[in-house]
């Protein structure tokens, strides 16, 4: 669901910059009935126009950017632009929605993060404003107290609806993240499942040469079969961390499906596979909490030139049947 929705037309995106457009025919309006700040029309337009401007270079600007100079960038800009146009109006402490309006594509965008840097800059917007017009610079068409008082009870308002946006994006976040966790690991063991183990293999050969261990249990269908897939389920949990204890930090397991376990490693000498190997022979060979004998079937490939990663894992499959033919409980080397 959520991958369709976000593969659609970017509306979220777009709706932040609809208010220029908007503002022009409401100043247009504003300006004839004499309901803003008397000044000519096109220096309005200028205003908007330019702040639009600002507004995407610096968008373009800081895109490469690290995340804390980007967001300063794109929140102080969209700060400055907002503070410039709504106290130019005369209506300023009125209208300090329209940093919301401003501020909402970058915490879109930057998350939750984005909050704090956002709400600084708001408030260096709002304070500025405020002095403009109590040192004259900029028009009001309030009385000074008035829009003090007003400007305050604005702002107040902006930081619940900022609050609000940082809110929604955190929260979408973690559903994305959440998401994302759940379509690369395994339901069942917590390990990573086909798709991203098999996505590690893929890195690993695109960067250097890499060596896999196909893993299939021994004796673990009689196990499921005669206990049932509740404790079935339990034995493979346990397998899986037995696994991933004897790698250490030597390389990655996945789950591929079923019984069956496939392990990721950079490239070794055969001495240090056949070490792995035996380790988690060894771990596997301990008793098990739900009973049953349990043990495993390796095959060790380790990719040549420019081998693909279909070709590795159809050597190291083969060599772990090899491994079940020769007796199990052991492993055997794909030639």
């Amino acid at each position: 669901m959520a991958v369709a929705v976000r593969s659609r037309f970017p509306v979220a995106r777009v709706l932040p910059y609809l208010p220029t457009p908007a503002a022009l025919l409401i100043f247009w309006y504003l300006n004839r009935q004499h309901l803003i700040a008397s000044r000519p029309y096109w220096q309005l337009v200028a205003l908007l126009v330019g702040c639009g401007i600002a507004n995407v270079i610096a968008l373009m600007a800081s895109r490469d950017a690290p995340p804390i100079v980007r967001i300063n960038v794109r929140a102080g800009i969209a700060a400055i632009s907002t503070t410039l146009i709504i106290y130019t109006t005369g209506w300023g402490p009125m209208i300090l929605i329209g940093f919301a309006l401003g501020i909402a594509e970058v915490i879109h965008t930057e998350g939750a993060r984005a909050f704090w840097p956002a709400t600084l800059w708001t408030a260096a917007g709002v304070l500025a404003g405020q002095i403009a017009i109590a040192t004259g610079v900029a028009p009001t068409m309030l009385p000074v107290d008035v829009g003090n008082a007003v400007a305050l009870g604005g702002f107040i308002c902006l930081l619940v609806v900022l609050k609000m946006f940082a809110t929604a994006a955190q929260t979408a976040e973690c559903a994305q993240d959440e998401l994302r966790r759940q379509a690369n690991t395994d339901a069942l063991t917590g390990l990573p499942n086909r798709a991203s183990i098999t996505g590690a293999l893929d890195d690993a050969l695109a960067h250097q040469r890499a060596s896999v261990m196909f893993v299939d249990l021994d004796g673990f269908k009689e196990v499921n079969d005669r206990l049932g897939h509740e404790r079935g389920d339990a034995v493979l949990v346990e397998a899986a961390d037995r696994i991933a204890t004897s790698l250490g930090r030597s390389g990655r397991v996945g789950r591929l499906g079923g019984d069956e376990f496939l392990v990721v490693l950079p490239t070794h000498t055969p001495q240090q596979l056949i070490a792995i190997a035996d380790r988690i022979l060894l771990s596997l060979s301990e008793p098990w909490t739900e009973g049953g004998a349990i043990s495993a079937s390796i095959g060790i490939a380790t990719a040549r030139g420019h081998e693909t990663a279909d070709h590795l894992l159809d050597r190291a499959d083969g060599a772990m049947y090899d491994a079940k033919n020769c007796g199990r409980s052991r492993w055997r080397t794909a030639v």
